[in-house]
């Protein structure tokens, strides 16, 4: 750079010819002397406030007393993927709908044992 302006040389733009193939040769950054990037820093506290025992239990409990109302569980289960760390979210969604299912069944089974024939 002198005087002010700057001299930007691009290259030549690629050309295909039809009686050879282009290859792509792939070389590791090791080969071209590139360095290792550093390593990422560990963090020393969570990064997010835990919910804790009590937080899981109340959102499962929330989670079965919308499926026996028979709402909809896709905005409950989207909000626990939110909420919880993705184990954590899949293991309160599976739980909460088998025990939901278990509600149904036993609410089934006596209120319903009237209504059914004989």
């Amino acid at each position: 750079m002198e005087g002010g302006t700057l001299t930007v040389t691009l290259p030549p733009p690629l050309t295909l010819t039809p009686t050879r193939s282009p290859t792509l040769t792939l070389t590791p950054n090791r080969a071209r002397g590139a360095s290792n990037p550093p390593p990422m820093p560990t963090p020393t506290a969570p990064l997010e406030p835990s919910p804790g025992a009590w937080g899981v239990a109340g959102f499962m409990a929330t989670f079965v007393v919308y499926a026996v109302l028979l709402l909809p569980l896709s905005p409950i289960e989207l909000l626990a993927g939110f909420l919880f760390p993705f184990w954590t979210a899949l293991a309160i969604c599976v739980a909460g709908k088998v025990t939901s299912s278990g509600v149904c069944f036993v609410i089934g089974r006596t209120v319903g044992a009237g209504f059914a024939w004989a």
